[in-house]
């Protein structure tokens, strides 16, 4: 069995962008994480002081990064113990396969990196035949028509429901509730998972 994180944020962003909630558990009594694995380069998701504090932890785990996301990670992960991933490019760890999905959302953290890095999600599965499907940010788009195509259903997926308002700005690159239901069916995920809502206070909704 492996553990594995997607996105580790442990507290807040900065001064101005603070959780809303804390973390579900205690990080003393974290387990040992085998692989890390980042989604995006937006600052609620590429969190470098948690990546530290995971990389310092322990000497072996690795990180799964989108391309052109490995410059932001702290200098305590090791570059060896970092992969780079194209969108559907697959890497087989041992006995689980993880597969980077492209995903309708953008990239930027400073003011001349503008979509100079991808974004995505993570497909995770199992050679026992069981499959995860972590979407990290995206809009509604039809790629997901092709991510089904390639992939498959998934038995488990999250996929992001907040940070939706006002829809004329965030449309193109976050769902609301009703998208994130249309994806769920579309994709004929066995359980469904939304996630992205009450962590951070980033957009109208309540």
């Amino acid at each position: 069995a492996r553990t594995i994180l997607i996105d580790p944020v442990f507290g807040d962003v900065n001064t101005l962008v603070r959780r809303q909630t804390e973390i579900p558990f205690d990080l003393d009594n974290l387990p040992h994480i085998d692989v890390v694995l980042l989604t995006h380069g937006h600052y609620d998701h590429l969190n470098v002081r948690s990546l530290d504090y995971l990389a310092k932890r322990s000497d072996d785990t690795v990180f799964f990064v989108p391309m052109g996301q490995g410059r932001y990670l702290p200098s305590s992960c090791q570059k060896d113990h970092i992969r780079t991933f194209d969108w559907w490019d697959s890497l087989l760890l041992d006995d689980v396969q993880f597969t980077f999905l492209p995903s309708q959302h953008w990239h930027q953290r400073g003011p001349f990196d503008y979509n100079k890095a991808l974004w995505g999600g993570w497909w995770i599965h199992g050679m026992s035949g069981s499959s995860f499907y972590h979407m990290g940010d995206s809009g509604y788009f039809k790629g997901f028509e092709a991510i089904f195509e390639m992939m498959g259903a998934p038995d488990v997926m999250a996929l992001p429901a907040g940070a939706y308002e006002p829809r004329w700005f965030m449309q193109l690159q976050h769902m609301n509730p009703q998208e994130a239901w249309q994806v769920a069916r579309k994709l004929q995920a066995k359980y469904t998972i939304p996630m992205h809502y009450g962590t951070f206070d980033l957009s109208d909704e309540p």
